[in-house]
């Protein structure tokens, strides 16, 4: 993993080691601290952080996208906070090529003005966050749990034991003194 540190922005960057076919896309996670800010690009607003932008593996062999050393630059990110204080990334530089995984986190000004509303949204954005999470969590548990059952119910079929019949027997004594046995199955 590489970090890159600078005053306002962290950079890493993880590549996968698996046996698996190598990915033609990177990935680029915008985060911000504190969470909540909106992440935009050029002036185009694209979601709350964390955003996530995918590069093809075409974007390394335009020219016009790469610098000097052969590596990929991307456009600067703004993160707007609800105070309204902005925070940017400058370029981002991308040299490990297509595959690679890069985590990008915007650190907010603390002497701005504004930063108690920021902190409050940031506490209000987790929270909510969270909530959808364990709700993802409570229903997929939901799925795996069901398709336990289905796989239990199947296999129960399958290996259900023959028992055999069972019967209902009444006795009685005849008058002459015989007796005699009625059985029937159940």
């Amino acid at each position: 993993m590489k970090r890159i540190a600078a005053p306002l922005l962290v950079v890493a960057s993880a590549i996968s080691g698996c046996a698996t076919p190598p990915s033609t896309t990177t990935s680029l996670t915008v985060l911000s601290e504190p969470s909540g800010a909106k992440i935009s690009s050029e002036g185009v607003a694209e979601s709350f952080a964390p955003y996530v932008a995918h590069y093809d593996k075409s974007d390394f062999a335009n020219k016009s996208f790469l610098d000097s050393k052969g590596c990929l630059r991307a456009k600067q990110f703004v993160a707007t906070w609800p105070s309204g204080h902005k925070q940017s990334t400058g370029v981002v530089t991308m040299c490990d090529g297509p595959g690679s995984t890069y985590t990008i986190v915007i650190k907010r000004d603390a002497n701005a003005p504004g930063r108690e509303i920021d902190y409050k949204f940031s506490a209000e954005y987790d929270l909510h966050v969270m909530r959808i999470k364990a709700a993802k969590d409570l229903e997929e548990q939901r799925r795996i749990d069901a398709m336990w059952d289905a796989i239990g119910a199947s296999m129960s079929n399958m290996y259900k034991p023959t028992l055999p019949p069972t019967y209902d027997c009444t006795t009685r004594r005849g008058l002459s003194g015989s007796v005699d046995t009625t059985c029937m199955s159940r």
